[in-house]
């Protein structure tokens, strides 16, 4: 077995791997409120915290102490925390990446004079894996759709992308419905911009058509409602007022906890 991070194979690096250790569910945070003269306590709910992910890991005999050296530099530069958290990829998971990074010292016990073997830490402060093919849809025109998200067992909190055309003098308005919670997008954001929302990090961004960062999209928001996709069925509403055209891009960000 092996993993893939920041977009190179251990394969490639001439390391064999497997999974020591699994979370079948990072730590939980929970929340009890206890109260005098009552037995037990309040359940006020959990959160989870960061996922821990443990890796056996070693390569194979090098033709000298120069070639053993060079291993160990290339892999120090390529594991690097200093690159902050990047792809995971675990080949008993092959469909979903955790972003982490190395989180504990990397010891090299030497089991031959020129073998090592060591154990790999990641810790991903985000606990959830993510798809690698994420489940999306685009809607050009008001209505009732249907979203079915069928990847991960969690519910997701979407990335929507909105792009509109309409006239300046008018003041255009967009309802996005995702289930019961309705977000309402109004005002008039600079010609071929894209309003960006993201529903897990709470940001709204106006981008230009490269995707570049061109400003703060929040002020187009009438309130701060971010919505969630449930697992299985989704409902989406549009609703849109004063434009001419205009396309929502949702991408469902599915992910398992």
């Amino acid at each position: 077995m092996g993993f893939l991070f920041d977009g190179v194979s251990s394969r490639s690096m001439g390391i064999k791997s497997y999974l020591r250790q699994w979370e079948l569910m990072p730590g939980l945070e929970n929340q009890f409120l206890t109260l005098p003269g009552r037995d037990g306590g309040l359940d006020l709910g959990s959160t989870l915290g960061m996922r821990t992910i443990r890796l056996e890991a070693g390569f194979l005999p090098q033709a000298s102490v120069s070639n053993l050296s060079d291993k160990i530099d290339t892999l120090t530069a390529w594991l690097s925390p200093e690159k902050g958290a990047k792809r995971l990829v675990l080949d008993e998971f092959p469909d979903r990446y955790f972003l982490a990074r190395v989180s504990e010292n990397l010891m090299l016990t030497r089991v031959l004079r020129m073998m090592g073997s060591f154990e790999l830490t990641f810790l991903a402060p985000d606990p959830f894996a993510y798809a690698l093919e994420d489940e999306t849809a685009v809607y050009t025109e008001p209505g009732t759709f249907r979203f079915t998200r069928q990847k991960g067992n969690s519910s997701s909190s979407p990335i929507l992308r909105v792009k509109a055309t309409f006239t300046e003098s008018n003041r255009p308005r967009l309802l996005l419905t995702i289930n019961h919670e309705t977000l309402v997008l109004s005002g008039i954001a600079p010609s071929g911009s894209i309003l960006e929302i993201d529903c897990g990090m709470q940001t709204v961004r106006l981008l230009n058509s490269r995707g570049e960062l061109i400003g703060n999209g929040m002020p187009l928001l009438e309130e701060p409602v971010f919505p969630t996709l449930l697992m299985g069925e989704n409902t989406v509403s549009i609703k849109a007022e004063r434009f001419d055209s205009f396309e929502v891009s949702l991408h469902a960000c599915s992910r398992w906890r």
